[in-house]
């Protein structure tokens, strides 16, 4: 196979390439927008399961029990106020007093959009357009979550609360038995924090033991996805994952869920999450217990992940003793997640190149903490990255230097050998060894571009630090399109520029198609990120320069 050949086939790679992150890039837009549209869940089971629990005490086994309760058993809501409201300095957070469920919770520091006064981006919500929340509990015989007593209300002293100057804000919900055991539910929000803590305090006046299960759950309503032919490429992973000791990030399909694939597995500390596109919610029980991990499936096109703890908490008559378990919901940022609980960075999903693309975010990270700009940023990384290969680009520039110095000869050759091909191809790879000129050695740049181009679109398309990152000028959001389409522009002439200084195809249709390229390649970066089209353009500039100063040094 001629190195013209070869080169044909690796830009064809590079387009197809191109391609998929294109249909990507576009289908996370479109899912992005459906929050815009009139689709409506059916949300039958809003407050309607119970999770009830059997202890069979000579095996020592727990059996779960979910139900839905029939429609002349939904909850009757009274006339005192049956939600309470908090807020942080990064959340609006709504708790049912029914169950104590987080029903809604808005991110403050994330904003909807760049416009002034945008509210922040809604995590957990139940309207007609989403169906999200976290819910935890104490699985028990006798107690707020029990088969005798169901999804009990709590009782809280106040409606409103606010954390203010304070570092901490405790919120209390309290409930009692008819038995006088005591309930309170307590969170506990942190300044500038996104982890939850929520603990379950039991005071025992009974004359019997108690015991109660923890367990925590996410809830989740399956997107609406309207994806053409043309969009059948993979998106930003939305859908369950849960820590086990073999596999520190196991995706839960809800794919899986749906044809009744359940994940069920036992496990020592751990975490269970929903995932999403740059946010996340997870609970985090105490790592010293042994938990049952599962996925569920309630009701239509509704799914979720559930920790329960294996053993007991056990409260003596008269004693009084705690459980508790943390959520985070939030922003995914590796720095902070890493510190939380083992394996729950990787929910950063950067596909199966993750080893080149974490180094380069992390290149990328500490690069911003010197220019506060994450264009800057990228342009320095990918001056650092052509730096980095500069030796092996410098090689196979050389080659293509020496290739376009023997380009009339051979034109000779081919006028020669007419339409033999055999002797014509003998020939070449004659005159190849004798003047030692690597045939594919012009290949290896496009080589090299690709890993590291896939790498840095998935740092881009998953790193919520670069979301609504400004450059300059008119560039105010690196995750986004070129509104005016420049980007892609310059990078369609550099492409265009570079094909001037390669060797021409001796294959008059490869040569034709090697041209419309730079034109394919501009109209796909049109909808890319940004930030991701700022880096080819750098590259294909920093690349001529080099090939410039190489072929004139050859030539």
């Amino acid at each position: 196979m001629s190195t013209q050949n070869i080169r044909f086939i690796l830009l064809g790679l590079l387009f197809g390439v191109l391609f998929l992150l294109f249909n990507y890039w576009e289908t996370e837009k479109l899912n992005n927008n459906l929050k815009n549209d009139n689709e409506n869940f059916l949300l039958n089971d809003l407050k309607s399961d119970n999770d009830f629990l059997d202890v069979n005490q000579n095996n020592d086994k727990i059996f779960i029990y979910d139900n839905q309760l029939k429609k002349n058993d939904i909850i009757k809501y009274d006339n005192n106020y049956d939600y309470i409201f908090v807020k942080t300095d990064v959340y609006n957070i709504k708790i049912d007093l029914y169950g104590g469920d987080i029903t809604f919770l808005e991110l403050l520091k994330y904003p909807i959009s760049k416009f002034k006064n945008s509210s922040g981006f809604v995590l957990f919500d139940t309207s007609d357009l989403r169906y999200y929340i976290a819910q935890c509990g104490l699985l028990s015989e006798n107690g707020p979550d029990s088969k005798r007593l169901g999804k009990v209300k709590f009782f809280c002293d106040q409606e409103n609360f606010f954390i203010g100057d304070n570092d901490f804000l405790f919120v209390d919900l309290f409930y009692q038995t008819d038995n006088k055991i005591n309930f309170t539910k307590r969170f506990c929000f942190k300044k500038n924090n996104y982890l939850i803590d929520v603990e379950y305090i039991v005071s025992n006046n009974s004359n019997n033991n108690y015991y109660g299960y923890m367990y925590g759950r996410l809830k989740q309503s399956e997107k609406i996805s309207n994806d053409s032919i043309l969009m059948m490429s993979a998106r930003s992973y939305t859908g369950g994952a849960v820590y086990t000791p073999s596999k520190h990030y196991k995706k839960v399909l809800f794919s899986d869920i749906e044809s009744n694939k359940l994940f069920n597995e036992q496990i020592f500390g751990g975490w269970i999450s929903m995932v999403e596109h740059y946010f996340l919610s997870a609970w985090i029980p105490s790592p010293n217990n042994e938990y049952i991990y599962c996925s569920e499936r309630y009701g239509d096109k509704i799914y979720g992940v559930r920790f329960i703890c294996k053993n007991p908490l056990i409260v003596e008559p008269g004693c009084i003793n705690s459980i508790k378990a943390s959520l985070f919901a939030g922003p995914e940022i590796v720095d902070v997640l890493k510190n939380i609980s083992d394996g729950l960075s990787l929910t950063v999903d950067y596909g199966i190149l993750w080893p080149i693309a974490q180094p380069i975010f992390w290149v990328l990270k500490n690069i911003n903490n010197f220019f506060k700009n994450w264009g800057f940023s990228i342009i320095i990384t990918t001056l650092l990255i052509k730096l980095l290969f500069y030796k092996l680009s410098a090689s196979s520039y050389k080659s293509m230097a020496k290739m376009r110095k023997l380009q009339p000869r051979i034109n000779l050759l081919k006028e020669s050998f007419g339409d033999d091909k055999t002797k014509f191809g003998k020939a070449i790879m004659d005159l190849y060894k004798q003047e030692n000129v690597n045939p594919l050695g012009g290949c290896l740049p496009i080589i090299i571009q690709i890993p590291v181009f896939i790498s840095l679109y998935y740092v881009l398309l998953e790193s919520v630090e670069l979301r609504q990152a400004e450059f300059i000028f008119w560039i105010v959001d690196l995750s986004s399109s070129d509104p005016y389409y420049i980007l892609p522009i310059i990078m369609g002439i550099s492409m265009l520029i570079q094909q001037k200084l390669s060797p021409a195809p001796l294959d008059p249709i490869q040569a034709k198609m090697m041209l419309i390229m730079p034109l394919i390649f501009c109209f796909l970066c049109f909808q890319f990120p940004s930030g991701l089209v700022l880096y080819w353009v750098v590259n294909n500039l920093l690349s001529i320069l080099q090939q410039l100063f190489i072929v004139k040094r050859y030539s």
